[in-house]
């Protein structure tokens, strides 16, 4: 372990140039250095990583410390703050992540949509075509019960027939529209 007045006579070494005395302060700090960034980060990649940044970055930096200061709590606070940045970008790149899947999501139920609006539309198109293929008065029936909603027993008495005729007769107009609109449907 250096003392305080043999780190800043590394550090000053390093200042003038003796990049190699670099070495013995990495080697006295990192455990130091890892345990400040464990303490903040989520796993060991983490605490690797921004050890290495720490290290760097106080290389770069080391103009800036005042010699006969603290230099492991210079360390330490410059591996706090890039942990700190580091957890920040993180979380944005998560948010980010999170709105471009809710962007595709939203895509995906867009064009679903579309899809079902078009085969609605195909269907409904089929449907009208083939309303337009029934005798006029069994188009009629269905015109009344299903388009003006009215009241199924007004439409039998309309017909002057019995409600239990028109249930028979919607029914098989019914089957005849399912066969003529799965026909249009497929061509």
């Amino acid at each position: 372990m250096l003392t305080p007045e043999q780190i800043d006579d590394v550090v000053a070494r390093v200042i003038g140039g003796d990049r190699e005395a670099y070495r013995s302060l990495v080697e006295t700090f990192e455990p130091r250095i890892r345990a400040v960034v464990a303490a903040i980060g989520p796993d060991r990649h983490f605490v690797q990583d921004l050890c290495q940044e720490t290290f760097i970055t106080a290389y770069l930096k080391l103009t800036r410390y005042k010699l006969g200061t603290n230099f492991g709590a210079w360390l330490s606070q410059i591996a706090r703050n890039l942990a700190r940045q580091e957890i920040r970008r993180r979380i944005r790149e998560v948010k980010r992540v999170e709105d471009y899947c809710e962007g595709l999501k939203l895509q995906a139920a867009e064009a679903n949509a579309a899809r079902e609006h078009t085969h609605e539309n195909v269907l409904s198109a089929a449907l009208r075509e083939c309303i337009k293929k029934l005798p006029e008065k069994h188009a009629k029936l269905v015109q009344s019960i299903y388009f003006q909603n009215a009241p199924p027993a007004t439409v039998a008495e309309e017909f002057g027939r019995t409600l239990n005729w028109l249930r028979v007769m919607l029914h098989r107009i019914r089957k005849q529209l399912l066969v003529c609109i799965e026909r249009t449907a497929e061509t």
